[in-house]
């Protein structure tokens, strides 16, 4: 499932990787453990300016959000 907002699309990658409603504690551990380091994975190339691989369709909706935003007057 495919979202717009970075929030929802961190929670769904979250609880893709559990894959069941109810995993046991050193699963959920397990899973929590590998969610860290993908999230810190992003957090470095951030530091080091440079984008996380997005697909080219997301690029194109961020661009065209920007230009929408650059568009309008100041308030």
């Amino acid at each position: 499932m495919r979202t717009n907002n970075s929030l929802e699309g961190c929670n769904n990658k979250f609880n893709g990787d559990l894959q069941s409603m109810h995993p046991s504690l050193w699963k959920f551990i397990d899973k929590l453990k590998d969610f860290d380091e993908s999230v810190y994975s992003d957090m470095l190339q951030w530091i080091d300016e440079k984008e996380p691989y997005s697909s080219k369709h997301w690029q194109q909706v961020e661009a065209q959000k920007m230009a929408a935003v650059r568009s309008q007057p100041n308030v």
